[in-house]
């Protein structure tokens, strides 16, 4: 035999054969399988909500802005402008699921196992007046709700309607344009993202919580946005008006309902300019809803790649618990990241105020959706005074009104009569003091001396975060192989901290981490980070590890430390910290074994193919040989397959005299002949006497 298999080797080949054929097979049927083409008017009436296995593909570019948006924002109720109209909602309608409590929380929902959507280099974005109505939002859910049971500040969904999907992949094209994700989802595994551009987010281009078996190939997530024309006080004045609107019928036997009917016409004038200014492409001229931060975003936290054991809106999460597993990174840049958060000065609950830690949004003041009452809107640092507005007027009398409603002891009351009514009056944290205070009942010295204040928090009692490139916690078994982050820029300033807590050093809002991986482990391959930057009083940290994390292969370019508290690392293991433009090599490489299995299966492939060429050669030269001892004269230079005039010394082609040259291989059992004329001259030999009666011999090679 030419070649000889130990068994191990010969399996794994079969293995790979077996892959290959698999493999095969599968696209074959991918392909042939009836592919879905996804095109604008899909889109007109809301999401696209895909529930069943298959292969979607977009033909053309598509922003997502339903037909009735026109219609919507002329109406009295501009808080529904965008928003499933009532028949979509009833039990049976298109978006009647919990998930959509809040809206069209995507453009498109995949809630279904073995899916490909293939964006077929289109472009799947957010309108501009659908960002500026719907502030939670994603391009791609990969789920039924945007919240697990449980989470979030609305109830999404049972245990038994939340609905992952799984072996999901997203290629091909680009996401553009959105008010929070490109990317997000809950719960998921096997879930392929490749050949993607995700771009202008305001928040994160792809967010995953509790994800196992993911892979980011070729990615480029980049230039977030820059021109958000609002302020997060629009979602929270869009959001109470839908809770007034769906969950409450007003008692008007109660004293506050007609101060409740005021504000809420005075905050339905003031959100219907605003959304109308969007639509036309005008500035917001509204200041208390027009951007504070010249466009920047101004959330808790902006990145390229978030990944968490849980939904991410406390503390950044140093913990051991492994939700997330096997995680591969390969080739993605995340590049052009900004953001300038905005502090709010959180009052916290006191035990007269009968407050607990329950729920969404703990025990801080909070109005009836779980957003912070924003005490630095409308408090006079002058005179203590309360300085109106139309949400925190509309938010003091939905509290007053609920007040009202649930101190009676009468049953059956109308102000409960809706389904959820006594739940969300219920949230409310807003207290008798603070009602009391805005009525001029108790001065602003006062107040300020009942309540205790919490730093590091946004509208909706997020924890404050900076920018980070890439984001993980909670995950094991992640290898990355060529991540590259560049210029990520945190534009926060002491003015946006909130006014009774800029003094406090626990402050995470100036920070900036290029990478940050806390409770992971096996981090492996290239790494490069580029160009952060923080206006002032910042953390800087190219790279920031917790707990178990092994690295090799990092590059770190250009850092911009205006402030004396930058550094350049945060607990890097193993290794020393190094200056710009230095490299760290190979710390600790992670288990190799199975990058050696798959090395010997490809050889044993090769080595399969190359001996199936040998004999396909040796096949056809044999048929040669036999045509020729059918004719009764042939050609004496039958000669070697190189044609040459002789077989001579090693590393040479002269003849070697006297020698005889006739040589037989065999493959396998089948004999061979290869000759050589020897410098005999033809005419001098007899083909048949040579071939029965010569010098040639049979020589068994094997």
């Amino acid at each position: 035999m030419l070649f000889q298999f130990p068994l191990k080797n010969t399996m794994m080949a079969i293995l790979v054969f077996l892959c290959l054929l698999a493999n095969f097979v599968i696209v074959t049927a991918t392909a042939n399988s009836t592919t879905v083409y996804l095109k604008q008017s899909d889109f007109d009436e809301g999401s696209y909500v895909i529930s069943e296995s298959g292969h979607y593909m977009l033909s053309e570019d598509i922003s997502f802005k339903p037909l009735y948006a026109k219609e919507a924002l002329e109406s009295d109720q501009p808080e529904f402008a965008l928003f499933p109209v009532e028949q979509q909602r009833i039990a049976g309608g298109k978006y009647s699921s919990r998930g959509f409590a809040l809206g069209f929380f995507a453009a498109i929902v995949i809630q279904a196992d073995n899916v490909v959507l293939d964006l077929n280099q289109h472009t799947l974005s957010q309108s501009a007046i659908h960002a500026g109505t719907q502030r939670f939002f994603s391009l791609v859910e990969l789920s039924s709700s945007p919240f697990p049971p449980r989470e979030g500040p609305a109830n999404f969904s049972a245990e038994s309607q939340f609905i992952p999907s799984n072996n999901v992949t997203i290629r091909n094209g680009r996401l553009d344009g959105s008010s929070h994700h490109g990317i997000h989802g809950n719960n998921n595994d096997l879930v392929i993202l490749e050949n993607l551009e995700i771009s202008n987010f305001e928040v994160v281009g792809i967010s995953l919580n509790q994800v196992t078996n993911l892979r980011i190939d070729s990615v480029d997530i980049k230039d977030s946005k820059r021109n958000v024309p609002v302020s997060g006080r629009l979602s929270q004045a869009i959001f109470a008006l839908q809770a007034l609107s769906v969950h409450l019928e007003l008692d008007s036997s109660l004293g506050e309902s007609q101060q409740l009917l005021s504000a809420q016409a005075a905050l339905r004038n003031s959100v219907s300019a605003v959304l109308k200014e969007i639509d036309n492409g005008k500035l917001v001229s509204n200041q208390l809803f027009a951007s504070l931060t010249s466009g920047l975003p101004d959330g808790s936290f902006a990145g390229g790649i978030l990944i968490n054991p849980k939904v991410f809106v406390g503390d950044m999460l140093q913990i051991d618990t492994y939700n997330s597993s096997s995680i591969y990174i390969k080739d993605v840049n995340i590049e052009r990241i900004s953001i300038a958060p905005i502090e709010q000065s959180t009052m916290m609950l006191v035990s007269s105020d009968n407050g607990d830690s329950n729920g969404y949004g703990g025990g801080h003041i909070q109005d009836n959706v779980g957003a912070v009452f924003d005490l630095d809107s409308c408090y006079s640092m002058e005179t203590g005074e309360y300085v109106p507005n139309e949400l925190a007027d509309f938010q003091v009398a939905m509290a007053a009104y609920g007040h009202s409603c649930l101190s009676g002891i009468e049953s059956n009351k109308k102000c409960l009569a809706k389904e959820g009514s006594e739940q969300l009056l219920m949230r409310n944290k807003i207290t008798s003091k603070i009602i009391d205070w805005t009525r001029g009942k108790i001065s602003g010295e006062e107040l300020i001396e009942l309540y205790s204040f919490q730093a590091n928090r946004d509208y909706m009692f997020h924890t404050v975060k900076g920018a980070i490139g890439l984001k993980i916690a909670g995950t094991s078994d992640l290898t990355i192989e060529n991540l590259k982050v560049d210029t990520l820029e945190n534009h926060a300033t002491k003015e946006n901290r909130g006014k009774f807590v800029r003094n406090d050093p626990e402050y995470s809002g100036f920070q900036v981490k290029g990478i940050s991986v806390s409770s992971s482990v096996k981090v492996v391959g290239n790494l490069k980070v580029d160009r952060l930057f923080a206006n002032a009083y910042t953390d800087i940290a190219c790279i920031d590890y917790m707990n178990n994390v092994k690295v090799s292969s990092v590059y770190i370019d250009e850092v911009n430390l205006p402030a004396s508290e930058g550094s350049l690392f945060g607990e890097l293991p193993e290794v020393e910290p190094l200056l710009p433009f230095q490299m760290i090599d190979s710390c600790e490489e992670a288990d190799n074994d199975s990058k050696i299995w798959i090395i010997i299966l490809v050889v044993c492939l090769v080595l399969i193919l190359s001996q199936a060429i040998i004999c396909m050669a040796c096949w056809r030269q044999q048929q040669k040989f036999d045509k020729l001892r059918k004719k009764p004269s042939v050609n004496r230079q039958c000669s070697r397959m190189d044609s040459r005039e002789g077989l001579g010394q090693e590393g040479t082609d002269e003849p070697k005299p006297g020698a005889d040259s006739t040589r037989m291989s065999s493959i396998g059992s089948r004999p061979f002949m290869m000759f050589s004329s020897g410098g005999i001259p033809a005419e001098q030999r007899d083909t048949e006497d040579e071939i029965t009666g010569g010098k040639a011999q049979a020589v068994n090679l094997a």
